[in-house]
């Protein structure tokens, strides 16, 4: 799985490394060598989420075993199912294909690691680390007199990513992330997404809202409250949207819990 703009280098450990082609991929590669924990085994304490300093620059390390066989050759195979790739490589690919936005960290490097059959065991992803952003829930927790403003803060950012293409399928208040100004914000874990375009907008935002509520903010603020703070985002910036249906179908996806696949065959 090489994509364009990153170079192949092959470690002699079965592991394969793709370094980002601004980068210099011998110094990044012996800066993985060091942190990557590969002889771990395949529980819990393979799954390492760290920030790493390669040179002056700093960039966040997410390591991943594949604990199921069936997984394992999906990911070795390259096999889709439900037009995307198991989570692993969905999370590379789709940073991968969204590099141009600029609220999408940056994808410098990824891996993988096989096993004596040749089978993908662990895979890694390397990305940029951005310093002033915290996520939604650590905001809230720092600021709680704060959370109708964070909240208001990450409407917009809702709202601009499914404009711009794709949906994000598991918004919680951990994978959204702004800055303390809250004049900027990103996504992140990716690996739950879905391309599509346009038509059907109402719905996909009141998808995206109602599982946003639904998913820790129902503990923090009551449906009602909710509602208020997005009718006040509604009328200041979407103008002539019907807000009514947008509400409607908040309201249906924060009462209701949708399986993860129907989520991504309903758009």
């Amino acid at each position: 799985m090489k994509a364009d703009g990153f170079s192949k280098v092959n470690d002699e450990r079965k592991c394969s490394f793709y370094i980002s082609d601004d980068l210099e991929s011998q110094k990044v590669c012996k800066v993985l060598k060091n942190h990557v924990a590969w002889e771990v085994g395949v529980g819990d304490s393979s799954r390492i989420r760290k920030v790493i300093s390669i040179g002056k620059c700093k960039y966040f390390l997410k390591v991943n075993a594949l604990t199921h066989r069936n997984e394992r050759i999906r990911t070795t195979l390259r096999i889709k199912r439900r037009g995307t790739y198991d989570w692993v490589l969905a999370e590379i690919d789709n940073g991968i294909r969204l590099a141009h936005l600029d609220y999408i960290p940056k994808v410098k490097a990824y891996g993988f690691k096989r096993n004596r059959l040749g089978l993908v065991t662990h895979a890694f992803v390397l990305m940029e680390f951005v310093e002033s952003a915290h996520s939604v829930q650590e905001l809230i927790n720092k600021f709680p007199c704060r959370v109708n403003e964070l909240v208001y803060a990450s409407f917009g950012l809702i709202y601009k990513h499914i404009i711009d293409g794709f949906i994000h399928l598991d918004l919680w208040l951990g994978n959204i992330m702004l800055s303390e100004c809250l004049k900027n914000g990103w996504l992140i874990d990716l690996e739950y997404c879905k391309f599509t375009k346009h038509p059907r907008l109402e719905e996909k935002l009141g998808y995206c809202l109602g599982y946003y509520h639904r998913h820790t903010l129902s503990g923090i603020m009551s449906l009602e409250q909710y509602l208020s703070i997005f009718n006040q985002w509604h009328q200041n910036t979407l103008g002539d949207m019907h807000c009514e249906n947008i509400n409607s179908f908040i309201t249906k996806y924060s009462m209701n819990e949708t399986a993860r696949k129907t989520r991504f065959e309903m758009f």
